[in-house]
């Protein structure tokens, strides 16, 4: 097998003193990569909810779940799930 060559279009090499300077500007990226992390899960096990309650006929749980989603993004609409 051929040695692998470095491909200078794909990453960086940085110096001690570049890589410091730029450490506060990738904690507000990670940080916000964090919050929308939290965000998808919040809005998965929302939508897993309604699944369940729906599944399982409990229609006002199911309802309330959709109107969250709802709220969130007026434009979702559930499979099945027909809104005026």
């Amino acid at each position: 097998m051929g040695r692998r060559r470095y491909n200078r279009a794909v990453s960086r090499i940085y110096t001690l003193r570049d890589a410091d300077a730029i450490v506060p500007d990738i904690a507000v990226v990670v940080q916000r990569l964090r919050d929308l992390r939290d965000e998808v899960i919040a809005l998965r096990d929302a939508t897993r909810l309604r699944e369940a309650a729906a599944a399982i006929g409990e229609t006002d749980e199911e309802e309330r779940c959709a109107f969250f989603l709802h709220q969130l993004d007026p434009a979702w609409n559930p499979p099945g799930h027909a809104r005026a």
